[in-house]
C-alpha cells in the first residue's frame, strides 16, 4: 500500500507541476521522484527500477479496450496519431507495443521526448506540425483525460472524444465535444 500511494502521489505531483510549467520529464527523472518518497535513491536503484517498468510493461502490454476496425473507420477521414504524457515508461517502450498493435497511426508523440506536457499549446503545435492538415479543427483527438487532452483541444480548437478506461465498448464510451 505505502508504494501503491507513493506511485500515485508522485503521479500526481509530476502531472501538476508539468501542467503548470508546460514541461516533461523524461521516465528516470519520474522515477527518481518516485524513489525519493521510498528509499534514498542512487542512480543505480533508479535505473533498476526504470528497468523493471520496462518488462512489467513488456509483459503487460496494453490491449485495446475496444473495437480496432472503428480505428480503420477513423482513419478514412483523419490523419490517426497516438501522443501520450509519459511518466514512469518512456515513449520508446510505448511506441514499441502499441506499434505491436498493428492500428492505423500515422505518427507517435511522446512527452519523454518533444519535452512538452499536454496541454501546453506547444504540445498542440507538434501535433499539428507531424499531421497531414493545416488546422486544428481537422483534428480528431482521442484522449482519457479531460485535463490535458480535453485542455488541449478546447485551447487549440482540436475536435475530442473523450474515453472512459473502464468499459470496454468504445462505442459506449465516446462522448463528442466539439474541443472550442
Amino acid at each position: 500500500l505505502h508504494v501503491e500511494s507513493a506511485i500515485r502521489r508522485t503521479k500526481n505531483d509530476i502531472e501538476e507541476q508539468a501542467t503548470k510549467m508546460m514541461y516533461c520529464p523524461d521516465s528516470k527523472t519520474c522515477i527518481w521522484h518516485l524513489m525519493d518518497r521510498l528509499v534514498d535513491p542512487t542512480i543505480e536503484i533508479v535505473n533498476d527500477v526504470t528497468h523493471k517498468f520496462e518488462e512489467l510493461f513488456n509483459e503487460f502490454p496494453p490491449v485495446p479496450l475496444f473495437d480496432v476496425n472503428l480505428f480503420e473507420t477513423l482513419s478514412k477521414k483523419y490523419t490517426l496519431s497516438v501522443s501520450c504524457n509519459t511518466m514512469f515508461n518512456s515513449g520508446r517502450v510505448l511506441q514499441k507495443s502499441i506499434t505491436d498493435l498493428k492500428l492505423p497511426f500515422k505518427f507517435y508523440l511522446w512527452s519523454d521526448q518533444i519535452g512538452y506536457y499536454k496541454p501546453s499549446p506547444f504540445f498542440a503545435q507538434k501535433i499539428l506540425a507531424e499531421s497531414s492538415v493545416t488546422s486544428y479543427n481537422e483534428i480528431l483527438h482521442v484522449g482519457d483525460t479531460k485535463a490535458t487532452d480535453g485542455q488541449l483541444c478546447e485551447f487549440s480548437g482540436m475536435e475530442f472524444i473523450h474515453t472512459v478506461r473502464k468499459n470496454p465498448n468504445l462505442n459506449q464510451l465516446l462522448s463528442l465535444n466539439n474541443g472550442k
